[in-house]
């Protein structure tokens, strides 16, 4: 390993550098998936959503005072209640605050996906420069040592490829679980409102 490192040049620790916390990031967050595989929805939102379909006596009241038990945004929402469309808009703005921590150390994975090719193919012209400068024109060796400086200098690209093609599997993999954990918890929201919005609509019906 060591005498790959040497042979592809000194943007080879870079690289080095990049690989180790991509490897880092990847088993932390697979780490974090089997933690909340099976809690994937907030524990709040579901409590609401668990309570709201078991209530014996329905009534709005009842149903804000749930909410208001376990979420106090929501319940904030709902008493300040006024467009459909607010909901839509207080539920993004809801599922990303919540998911923040899970994509909070994604913008310096993503930056490696950008650079480490970059590094590779930078490394690759270094190593060609040099090769080519160290030549001695009138020597019969001269091409074997092309051959063999730009199969070491091509080590660069290789390895930066190879750390920007496994990043973006674990990123896109990642996201894939992320924007599933939204939609679910999308899912619940749309659904507790539906419940509570219906039950106002009727508790003034029959007012």
């Amino acid at each position: 390993m060591y005498n790959y490192l040497v042979q592809g040049g000194i943007l080879m620790f870079p690289l080095l550098l990049c690989s180790i916390y991509s490897l880092a990031w990847f088993f932390q967050k697979l780490i974090t998936i089997f933690e909340i595989k099976n809690d994937v929805i907030s524990p709040s939102i579901n409590l609401i959503y668990q309570e709201l379909n078991d209530i014996e006596t329905i009534s709005y009241v009842n149903y804000l005072n749930i909410v208001k038990k376990h979420d106090k945004t929501l319940y904030n929402f709902f008493f300040n209640f006024k467009e459909e469309n607010d909901f839509d808009d207080w539920i993004e703005k809801k599922l990303y605050l919540s998911n923040t921590d899970l994509t909070s150390s994604n913008q310096l994975i993503e930056f490696i996906i950008r650079s480490a090719p970059i590094l590779g193919i930078l490394g690759t012209v270094i190593g060609i420069i040099i090769t080519f400068e160290g030549l001695d024109v009138s020597s019969y060796e001269s091409f074997d040592v092309i051959i063999g400086g730009i199969s070491q200098a091509l080590n660069t690209t290789a390895y930066g490829l190879f750390i920007s093609i496994f990043s973006i599997i674990s990123l896109n993999s990642f996201n894939s679980f992320v924007e599933n954990k939204k939609n679910k918890e999308r899912i619940i929201l749309n659904s507790i409102y539906n419940l509570i919005i219906k039950t106002k609509v009727k508790s003034y019906e029959n007012n």
